[in-house]
């Protein structure tokens, strides 16, 4: 069962129809075809295999939205490799922690990347995981001293290579986790994972021949490779690649190349809510937008489908169930506030919290109440790389996964994710969800972004926090929020304390970094 079979088979059925437009942000569109992606991937592999890389070899891939991205990963998967995705906006340390815990034997990046690689070799071959000689590690798409020139690479070899035969359960990707709490953890992806998502994703969404779909997502992101690239390019439809994120540059590239599908994080539906000349683009070939990270207020999400007439599915997924778990779906009547329905093949357990195990058990929590979601499925990792003891915490004996979500399951089987169990603020006792109070304060004229947090309290423990954008032209006054919440909420609730900012920190994947509230 090797995963890259599938793209295979895409492209023999129309091996002249473009499969990638890369939306390039220095110079006209680059179109690439199926034809012309499989033999990139097949020179690629070929290259490999030339520079010694064996099957469960892992290498480094840290390279922004471009054909070469897929090209390369691709390419690992075909010869047994492991992939192991880097975050681009990663520095010197970090970039080190990854290298040397996966044991990565090359580095794939551009001329950015090497920058930043470069200081980890100033200090010699000691000073980085990678293996001998490590300025001769590196592959840049970029022609830069001293390292190792892709096209060079690709052109000095054929266009067709023999497959790797794989067995379902070994490892073509790892991708760490963001590292809220200490060093990031390598997720490990398996070839099940990859074939079984995208089936499950097709028989819910199914594509149709001239679906033409958005990316701006990073694609070392699950969301921009598990949702978007592996989906779209087995399937046989185009993917159009563009970064960094400019909201002038979506709505203008939906409209040049006629995009049907789009992917977003709710930052990102907000931004574009607020561009100013949004209407001058047209944008109808949009046939509906995947949402996922957080949910979206209500508000947005109304305001986003009526001002550019698509449909917003609201999705539920992480790194560590490959990507997606549960999802709106076609035909589905929509319930506000849920991510939808668990997904063909996916086993949702709602576990009791209640108790000193809270976390730790997948003891069932009462009809309809809240508990940590637990996931059952083909879709689960195999396991933190080199992390058996952290493994077993969120795997379970009987295969659950612990998500570390708060949510519940209605009566007609949606589930609603509340909050964080790690993000959940315990005052004086009261269990306070932050995405509860979220949702009520967006309702709020004047806000236009929020974000609740725990404050340190010597007394109570925590109290809950309130970080908010304004809308232009409005203000708040001292207690015009916590009137407001008043009366929209228990008294527990109201937060105790606000702070208006101009702007909230993002993560790399567009979620609001409340860490650094």
């Amino acid at each position: 069962m090797n995963y890259v079979e599938k793209l295979e088979a895409a492209a023999a059925t129309n091996p002249a129809k473009v499969a990638i437009i890369w939306d390039d942000p220095d110079g006209p569109p680059v179109e690439v075809t199926y034809a012309e992606l499989i033999a990139d991937i097949s020179r690629f592999a070929n290259a490999l295999r030339r520079l010694e890389v064996r099957p469960g070899d892992r290498v480094a891939l840290m390279l922004n939205n471009r054909p070469e991205f897929p090209a390369v990963y691709y390419a690992c998967g075909k010869i047994g490799a492991t992939v192991v995705l880097v975050n681009t906006l990663l520095k010197k340390d970090e970039i080190d922690y990854i290298l040397k815990d996966a044991s990565c034997r090359f580095l794939v990046t551009n001329a950015k990347g090497c920058e930043e690689a470069a200081a980890l070799f100033a200090g010699g071959a000691d000073g980085v995981g990678l293996a001998i000689a490590p300025r001769s590690r590196i592959i840049s798409v970029d022609p830069v001293d001293d390292t190792l020139y892709y096209r060079d690479l690709i052109e000095a070899e054929e266009p067709v290579a023999p497959s790797y035969d794989a067995e379902p359960d070994e490892v073509p990707e790892i991708k760490y986790t963001s590292g809220t709490t200490g060093h990031p953890k390598g997720v490990m992806h398996t070839h099940r994972n990859i074939v079984r998502f995208t089936e499950m994703l097709e028989s819910v969404f199914p594509a149709e021949d001239n679906d033409r779909v958005l990316c701006f997502m990073p694609l070392y992101h699950g969301f921009g490779d598990m949702s978007m690239l592996h989906p779209t390019l087995f399937g046989g439809g185009t993917i159009i690649l563009q970064d960094p994120f400019d909201p002038n540059r979506v709505l203008a590239a939906v409209e040049r190349h006629r995009a049907t599908i789009m992917g977003a994080v709710p930052a990102v539906f907000w931004v574009l809510l607020n561009t100013p000349g949004a209407e001058k683009y047209d944008i109808s070939s949009l046939r509906y937008v995947m949402s996922g990270g957080q949910s979206i207020p209500e508000e947005t999400l109304n305001e986003f489908e009526k001002r550019f007439g698509c449909t917003v599915y609201e999705g539920y997924g992480l790194t560590e169930s490959t990507a997606g778990s549960a999802s709106g779906l076609p035909g589905m009547p929509r319930k506000i506030g849920s991510v939808g329905v668990p997904l063909p093949g996916v086993e949702v357990r709602i576990a009791d919290v209640s108790g000193p195990d809270a976390g730790h058990t997948n003891t069932p929590a009462a009809p309809g109440a809240r508990g940590e979601v637990l996931l059952r499925t083909e879709l689960n990792m195999l396991g933190y790389l080199g992390k058996p003891a952290e493994t077993a915490e969120v795997l379970d004996a009987d295969g659950w996964l612990h998500t570390g979500d708060i949510g519940y399951l209605d009566e007609d089987g949606y589930l609603f994710i509340v909050d964080r169990l790690k993000e959940m603020i315990i005052m004086t006792g009261e269990n306070i969800y932050p995405s509860e109070l979220e949702n009520v304060i967006a309702q709020h004229p004047a806000v236009a972004q929020v974000a609740v947090v725990g404050a340190p309290d010597p007394r109570r423990g925590q109290v809950p926090k309130a970080v908010v954008t304004l809308r232009p032209g409005t203000s708040l006054g001292d207690g015009d929020l916590e009137s407001w919440c008043k009366e929209r909420m228990a008294p527990f609730k109201v937060p105790r304390i606000v702070e208006v900012r101009e702007s909230l920190p993002l993560t790399p994947s567009g979620k609001i970094a409340k860490k650094e509230l």
